[in-house]
């Protein structure tokens, strides 16, 4: 029993996010219904037709009466119209009938017979990359001939797959906030996104939690931090541009307004590169081809744009803002008020509503998994010498000198607020040009917090410390986390199975 409480101590961060993301994942997974996570439907749609190799879509009628979307095999559209929950998806007592599972089981996919379908408007203005993931899992469903039933699962099993990946390097990857994003990388919301759809924003979360690690890497990590004087050996090369370069066009490429979040770049310290010219120049390389191929893709994607209503035009918006800019700015403080202050509304959907967002969990979940996030930056307590710290961490030494933690920059730490604090506006600013009628107000519609998450991370810098006596803290957060994790499957599996079962 001993040697197993011992063992909590020194099992690696990432291992317990592996461990515990793959069981919650497959909670969502199984246990939520196909179709029951925000426009999912239009989500396997786009990502089938990437997965048939149509990478741009179709356009039918003319500019005043266009019509986008692709060709989808009839059997799918059947299937969705087969196992979807009888009645309004909001309405609680509206539960998962299996007969109808088993019936969609018995379609052929039969991918010739074919129609147009423009239901997915929304979807087809992200680029192939975007759903790579769902795309592979739906290619080799499409290769066995498996009924679509089937396709469509495996389009969410390779979405988990590629975040539960991907978010295990970047936590491995990162020398510091390691519990921090463990914490985040687990909220209900996130592996919700994950398990339980094909959408896109699983796949940005975790490629963005993996830039910002590699970028936190090379400026704080060990490989560069072992002397003032950095050897030729450990200086940063050629694939560490090549790697933030291709993560960062991953980025740019799913949602251009991510793209601030590659200027971290920028707090890597000069002295890590071999000269000032080859700083200046990976540096352009990184922010210009990031830049170009978001550019390329967002002049392709304008042709096919259909707002949401009649009276949604974001040129005109985009004038009205520059007119009026105290008046969108009022709109934008009653905004957060309302959501912040009187409902607490993102703070639930940055943990997690699920469903048609209509599953909230019990207030107390919301409550404790902000205050263990924040419990867990505070005890951080990474070290510089990685082997000195399997020591320090689980043996409980208390002669670790404060000089042997990473020191972050007050300069770092405010550039990553800033990043946080300006991301909220950009992202309210978007969502006002989406969905707001030109002028309208006083709320901002369409804001989800899930776009929030890389950049909450961010806001952690400023909580970072080095006072020995939360150091010593720190050793006890493999267990917290393992302890949070625990708590979230249990009301997770609770919440989805009353409201779908």
């Amino acid at each position: 029993m001993i040697k197993l409480f011992l063992l909590l101590f020194r099992i690696k961060v990432e291992w317990i996010f592996l461990i515990f993301a793959s069981i919650l994942g497959l909670i969502c997974l199984f246990l939520t219904p196909y179709g029951e996570s925000p426009d999912e439907q239009s989500h396997f749609y786009r990502a089938y037709q990437i997965a048939d190799g149509v990478f741009i879509p179709l356009k039918k009628g003319t500019s005043k009466q266009m019509q986008v979307g692709g060709e989808i095999p009839l059997s799918i559209a059947k299937t969705f119209s087969l196992i979807a929950i009888k009645g309004h998806p909001m309405h609680n007592q509206c539960k998962i009938d299996i007969k109808s599972y088993r019936e969609a089981l018995k379609l052929k996919l039969n991918p010739q017979e074919k129609y147009f379908d423009s239901s997915f408007l929304n979807t087809v203005l992200y680029s192939p990359i975007a759903y790579l993931p769902a795309a592979i899992g739906i290619k080799i469903g499409v290769f066995f001939d498996f009924p679509p039933l089937i396709i469509m699962y495996l389009g969410r099993i390779l979405n988990l797959f590629c975040y539960i990946l991907i978010m295990f390097f970047a936590i491995r990857t990162t020398p510091i906030l390691k519990h921090t994003m463990l914490a985040i990388s687990i909220l209900p919301m996130i592996i919700f996104e994950a398990g339980a759809s094909v959408s896109t924003d699983a796949f940005l979360t975790c490629t963005s939690m993996f830039f910002l690690a590699y970028v936190w890497k090379l400026s704080y990590g060990t490989n560069v931090r072992g002397n003032v004087k950095v050897s030729r050996k450990k200086y940063i090369n050629s694939f560490d541009i090549f790697i933030l370069t291709l993560t960062g066009s991953v980025i740019a490429l799913i949602k251009s307004f991510y793209w601030p979040i590659l200027l971290s770049v920028f707090l890597i310290p000069k002295k890590y590169f071999k000269n000032n010219k080859r700083y200046l120049l990976s540096i352009s390389v990184i922010l210009f081809v990031t830049l170009l191929l978001s550019a390329i893709w967002n002049s392709i994607a304008k042709e096919f744009y259909i707002p949401a209503a009649p009276d949604i035009i974001p040129g005109l918006q985009v004038k009205y803002m520059l007119a009026h800019p105290l008046i969108f700015f009022s709109h934008l403080i009653d905004t957060l008020k309302l959501h912040i202050i009187t409902t607490s509304n993102y703070f639930h959907q940055f943990i997690g509503i699920l469903g048609w967002l209509d599953i909230i969990f019990p207030e107390e979940v919301y409550s404790y998994a902000l205050q263990i996030i924040l419990f867990l930056t505070i005890t951080d307590a990474r070290l510089i010498n990685n082997q000195n710290e399997d020591k320090v961490n689980y043996e409980f030494n208390y002669k670790v000198k404060i000089k042997d933690k990473i020191k972050i920059k007050w300069r770092d730490k405010l550039f990553y607020f800033a990043l946080f604090v300006g991301m909220i506006i950009l992202l309210h600013v978007v969502m006002y040009l989406s969905w707001n009628p030109v002028g309208s107000g006083p709320i901002i519609i369409g804001m989800q917090c899930r776009y929030l998450y890389p950049f909450a991370i961010c806001s952690m810098f400023i909580f970072y410390n080095r006072i020995s006596l939360f150091k010593f803290i720190g050793r006890i957060n493999n267990l917290v986390a393992i302890l949070f994790a625990s708590s979230l499957i249990i009301k997770l599996i609770k919440v989805l199975f009353v409201r779908y079962f």
